[in-house]
Formats: C-alpha cells, sequence, structure tokens
C-alpha cells in the first residue's frame, strides 16, 4: 500500500503557521518567556515574505505534530489500560468466582442440562 502525498496549499501553509505563531504568542503570555516571542514574529516573518520556506516550515509541523499523535495515542491508550481495565479485571477476579463458569461443578462435568421446552415466544427476541 503506497502513503498519500499530501500538498498543501500556500493558504493553508499560511493558516498554519500563523496558528503556530499565535500558539507561540500564547505561551508567551503564560509563561514570560522573550524568546517564545521572537520565534512567533520569526514564524509570522517566514509567512509573509517566503511562499518555498513557509511551505517547508509548515510541513515540518505538521510532521512533527503527526509523529506526536502516534506516540500520545499510544501512551493514552497504555494509561486507560493501566489505570482503569487492569484494577477492574483484578477487582473482578478477586470477588467474583467461576465468572465464565469454567470450573467443574461438584458433579465432575462442565455440562449442564436444561429442561426448557422452547416456544414461539423464545424466538421473538433472541437478544
Amino acid at each position: 500500500m503506497q502513503k498519500k502525498i499530501v500538498s498543501y496549499t500556500a493558504e493553508q501553509n499560511l493558516r498554519t503557521l500563523i496558528v503556530l505563531a499565535s500558539g507561540l504568542l500564547v505561551l508567551f503570555f503564560v509563561l514570560h518567556l522573550p524568546w517564545l516571542s521572537w520565534i512567533a514574529l520569526a514564524v509570522l516573518a517566514i509567512a509573509a515574505f517566503s511562499d518555498w520556506l513557509s511551505a517547508k516550515v509548515a510541513w515540518l509541523w505538521l510532521k512533527l505534530a503527526e509523529i506526536l499523535g502516534k506516540i500520545n495515542s499510544r501512551i493514552l491508550l497504555s494509561l486507560v489500560f493501566f489505570v482503569f481495565l487492569v484494577p477492574l479485571a483484578l477487582l473482578r477476579r478477586l470477588f467474583v468466582r467461576n465468572a465464565l463458569d469454567l470450573k467443574p461443578s461438584v458433579s465432575g462435568t462442565l455440562y449442564h442440562t436444561r429442561d426448557h421446552k422452547y416456544t414461539a415466544q423464545d424466538l421473538q427476541n433472541p437478544w
């Protein structure tokens, strides 16, 4: 299966760089680090004066976002698994005995005799 090569228009690259510069400015106001404002100004200058360089910076930023998205999804899913599902499974294992009825009963068999006469009503709602 071939990967799809994505090319963005100049307007999409410009929007990407403006959003990047806006995020840097928000971080500047929150963290009070002066170098963030200089980087935001440089990104805006690139967006304003060079289409070629803005395309390269936008591609680099979107590729970084793609890589971080792949990594973060695995981290978040692992956290959900180990924080929520594993404790629930352990609690169930502690408090529910023979939940799937896999252990033989007193008679020594897993087979259960069920004396039930089937009627048309049983087929109305099978689920």
